[in-house]
């Protein structure tokens, strides 16, 4: 099965945060080895930017964690979406 992972060339952005025991910087970096022409973009995140005292594994999913964290994401999958996808939508008129 990984030998499949090598034709997956997708953009993707990964947060790796600084206090995360489970997934660790250097466990982020060997799972991403398997995935070569995967476009990564790998930020790694400290609590302090988000003006949390810890972050850990699942402290992304926090409500507290949605001002600084979630427009991370958000700005990330808004940049990949085709310009004509940008403009509102405008309701016909009669």
């Amino acid at each position: 099965m990984l030998d499949r992972y090598s034709g997956i060339g997708l953009p993707a952005l990964v947060l790796n945060f600084a206090d995360d025991a489970f997934a660790t910087e250097a466990g982020t970096r060997r799972l991403l080895a398997a995935y070569p022409a995967l476009r990564a973009t790998l930020r790694s995140v400290n609590p302090e930017f988000a003006g949390m005292a810890h972050i850990g594994h699942f402290g992304f999913f926090r409500r507290v964690a949605e001002p600084r964290l979630w427009p991370i994401v958000l700005d990330s999958i808004e940049a990949l979406r085709p310009e004509e996808n940008l403009a509102p939508a405008v309701a016909n008129e009669a």
